[in-house]
């Protein structure tokens, strides 16, 4: 049997990971019913700071993923920023380093940088020293890039700019929380 769930989190990886959660609770558990699975699923809250998206007073939407980035991860979130856009909507993106990627870490945020170049979004906004990579790789793409100092300029700079939507990302080091807080506040 099937049934269609509707959880109040964001991003394809999530939806899978939820069906291979519900698959696991019923190999483990077969006398668990799919409507008490379902009731589950559909009370799951996304942690603070990872992938949650909040409506600012002023109607804007922040897309909050300052918790973590992997190369993966920062795929997903911004493949989610363009899904969300809606027509007309200023896209922006504020992108902080990716911590502890070892030798590699050059070549990462490099392919990050050209997937924010093939995205197109309206402004990217970069945090840290590796992210200049980023930044970098999407200008010559075109993209319209800001250069922030600390993560309360890249908020100065989002709020200068303009924006609808906005994703802010990066690892936990960098502190882009702080940048949510000074949105937000």
């Amino acid at each position: 049997s099937s049934c269609s769930i509707t959880m109040p989190i964001l991003g394809k990886h999530n939806a899978l990971n939820a069906g291979a959660a519900a698959l696991a609770a019923h190999s483990v558990m077969p006398s668990l019913k799919l409507a008490e699975i379902k009731e589950a699923l559909e009370q799951v809250k996304a942690p603070s700071m990872r992938l949650n998206l909040l409506t600012l007073p002023n109607g804007k939407r922040v897309i909050d993923d300052s918790y973590n980035a992997s190369p993966a991860s920062m795929r997903a979130s911004l493949e989610l920023l363009i899904e969300l856009k809606k027509p007309s909507e200023k896209v922006a993106a504020i992108l902080g380093d990716m911590l502890e990627l070892g030798k590699h870490s050059p070549e990462y945020h490099s392919e990050i940088g050209d997937l924010v170049g093939s995205l197109k979004p309206d402004l990217l906004i970069t945090v840290g020293k590796d992210s200049e990579l980023i930044a970098s790789q999407a200008e010559k793409q075109g993209v319209h890039v800001v250069k922030a100092t600390d993560p309360e300029a890249a908020a100065k700079a989002a709020i200068a700019e303009g924006f609808d939507l906005l994703l802010v990302k990066g690892s936990r080091g960098i502190g882009l929380d702080r940048t949510v807080s000074a949105l937000k506040g």
